[in-house]
């Protein structure tokens, strides 16, 4: 059981790990997407640009471009980790179900067993008594010992 609350444990502490990493990944979308507006609204407020404008602005673009790819290929990878935690986690629960099941017809078998020698325990003390019985009736009956009545 210890070895399942371990588990359970390190479950807990990926769930946690995931909840972060999607808050993080969320927070840098927000900011990704809030200095894309404040890009469009620049070149937006812009009637001409020139070219040393028009280059900050493409530069500014094409880091957030990077940003963001960067935050997606990261949370993919992270998902893809996850995934493969969770497989194994599923697998050591289904291996912990079959042990358990394996168990329990064990347990099964040595009852069964169990019953078995205790009743044929009961057949062989029901059969001695059963035979002390007669030999005691013929010996009330005939009043002669159990010796002299197999002589």
């Amino acid at each position: 059981m210890e070895e399942n609350e371990i588990g359970i444990e390190q479950l807990k502490t990926i769930y946690k790990a995931q909840t972060e990493a999607y808050l993080e990944f969320n927070m840098a979308l927000i900011n990704i997407l809030s200095n894309q507006k404040d890009i469009i609204t620049k070149v937006e407020s812009l009637k001409v640009l020139s070219e040393d404008e028009f280059r900050n602005l493409s530069q500014e673009y094409h880091a957030l471009e990077k940003l963001f790819i960067n935050f997606q290929n990261s949370q993919v990878l992270r998902d893809d980790s996850l995934e493969g935690t969770t497989d194994d986690f599923k697998a050591t629960i289904t291996n912990f179900n079959e042990d358990i099941n394996s168990l329990k017809i064990e347990v099964k078998k040595l009852t069964s067993m169990h019953w078995e020698i205790k009743n044929s325990w009961n057949k062989l003390a029901w059969t001695v008594g059963g035979i002390l019985a007669f030999l005691t009736g013929m010996q009330v009956l005939t009043g002669k010992g159990l010796i002299d009545i197999f002589k």
